[in-house]
């Protein structure tokens, strides 16, 4: 329907180096403007004001650091000590071996025999339970 020209997108060369020419002149510094920032008074002062900034944002990362492994330090020889006691603790108790055999010996019974709880049968559970909820309904 409506007829354009086949090339029209294609961008005639001579005009894209015109363009950088121009771009390159547009950001090219002249000797003039050099001299005029070097002889700036202000020029070394912000210069030295930055590099204080950036000074100051490193060593405050640093102490952040710093204070961490303060914190760290204090906290590994409790850890150690712990650790130690531990597995001290370990090392002295005795074994479940021994506790099985004097077990053995006791009379057994329902409930708890030595702070443990001895074998019962799920019936037993259930009897107990039946029978805790019929005092409870009682009261």
């Amino acid at each position: 329907m409506w007829r354009t020209k086949q090339n029209s997108h294609v961008v005639d060369q001579q005009k894209l180096d015109r363009l950088g020419e121009k771009l390159l002149q547009a950001l090219e510094v002249n000797d003039n403007e050099v001299k005029s920032a070097a002889n700036s008074p202000f020029l070394y002062r912000r210069i030295r004001v930055r590099i204080e900034k950036e000074e100051r944002r490193i060593t405050e990362e640093l102490n952040q650091w710093m204070t961490l492994l303060n914190q760290a330090r204090h906290a590994v020889p409790l850890m150690v000590m712990i650790a130690a006691i531990a597995s001290g603790l370990v090392w002295y108790t005795p074994s479940p071996n021994n506790q099985s055999s004097i077990q053995n010996n006791a009379p057994q019974g329902n409930g708890f025999l030595n702070g443990e709880m001895t074998g019962l049968s799920s019936d037993e559970i259930m009897a107990s339970l039946i029978d805790w909820n019929e005092r409870k309904e009682q009261q």
